[in-house]
């Protein structure tokens, strides 16, 4: 039997035409309904639209399929399983197999089988654990493939569960506890260690410090004494010079002591300058000594002049009250002078 047909350019009726073993060329039609009905000779035949007519206009060009309906996933130890259901649009018959991949990651899985019967179920695996996962699945042909399924609702892939054993476990803690112990020990030791290192450090800059310290004021004190002792040496001079002629002026004093009393200011000040510079209390007390005692004796020369000129005579009592005073301030300036001679000698090298 051969089998023929086409279709009438005028209606919606595929013409069929077959030869028969001896060769006689028959013709029918038959209409697009479901349900048709096909006139050989005085023959009928019943049957189906989508059994006569889709194998005769697949075979003569290429169809492009449609895609996977109803995917369903379900999660497993990492991995799941995905079905779905072939396509309702007439091209199941030529679908030679399905890919499904993951969303995220992009991990798939593909089946094949003979063209109408591929299987409708697979299993991707390597999904991460704890990780929501879609699904997707395309159908497949010898000569293409449909676009992307509906996604699937959303699984999440189970992890490994962690076994142990309780008597294993029991010795890993009791180790790992002596471990943290002995490290905890190790590490205070270490601390304490370091501790008194720094305090060791510390001290030893405080002394480095002070040392410097000490060695700048013994520096400076230097300088200073170095710049002060001939000052002050040059006013102790000047007022042992002063006292001299302090001396020898007679009692009561004389036509000169106006020009001694002068000196002896002149001698007085320069200490006081020297006394303001001095490097520490001892000498600018020594100087200030000097200064006092030098306006000691000439303050007494003058009351004494004082009283030995008034033109009323004074009394023995008062003369000799007068003396007295003036013996009190020379030894009081004597006493200040050796005590400035020690302090601004220059050290011993």
């Amino acid at each position: 039997l051969m089998l023929f047909g086409w279709c009438d350019p005028g209606s919606d009726t595929l013409l069929l035409s077959y030869c028969t073993p001896s060769h006689d060329r028959k013709r029918a039609s038959m209409g697009s309904r479901n349900g048709l009905k096909v006139r050989i000779g005085a023959a009928v035949l019943v049957g189906s639209l989508a059994t006569l007519v889709a194998p005769v206009a697949m075979a003569g060009a290429e169809v492009t399929p449609g895609p996977p309906i109803n995917v369903t996933a379900s999660a497993g130890l990492e991995k799941a399983t995905v079905s779905w259901s072939a396509p309702t649009d007439g091209t199941a018959t030529v679908i030679t197999g399905y890919t499904a991949s993951s969303t995220p990651g992009g991990v798939s899985c593909t089946v094949t089988g003979a063209t109408g019967s591929a299987p409708t179920t697979c299993n991707i695996v390597g999904l991460t654990a704890g990780t929501p996962y879609t699904f997707q699945v395309i159908s497949l042909t010898q000569t293409g493939q449909s676009v992307a399924s509906s996604p699937s609702a959303p699984i999440t892939p189970t992890g490994a569960p962690t076994t142990t054993a309780v008597t294993t476990t029991t010795a890993k803690t009791t180790t790992t506890v002596a471990k943290t112990t002995t490290t905890k020990a190790t590490t205070s030791s270490s601390s304490s260690s370091m501790w008194i290192w720094i305090v060791i450090g510390v001290v030893v800059l405080a002394l480095i410090a002070g040392g410097i310290a000490m060695y700048v004021a013994s520096t400076r004190r230097k300088e200073a004494d170095g710049a002060w002792i001939p000052k002050a040496r040059a006013g102790l001079e000047t007022a042992t010079l002063a006292r001299g002629l302090l001396m020898v002026q007679p009692q009561g004093g004389d036509s000169q002591l106006p020009e001694v009393r002068a000196q002896a200011e002149d001698a007085a000040r320069t200490l006081d300058r020297a006394a303001a510079q001095a490097p520490d209390e001892a000498r600018r007390q020594a100087a200030s000594s000097v200064a006092e005692g030098l306006r000691g004796v000439v303050f007494s020369l003058e009351a004494e002049h004082l009283l030995r000129t008034n033109p009323t005579a004074p009394t023995a009592e008062a003369l000799a009250e007068a003396d007295l005073s003036r013996r009190r301030r020379s030894a009081e300036l004597d006493a200040a002078l050796a005590q400035l001679d020690v302090a601004t000698r220059p050290p011993a090298n």
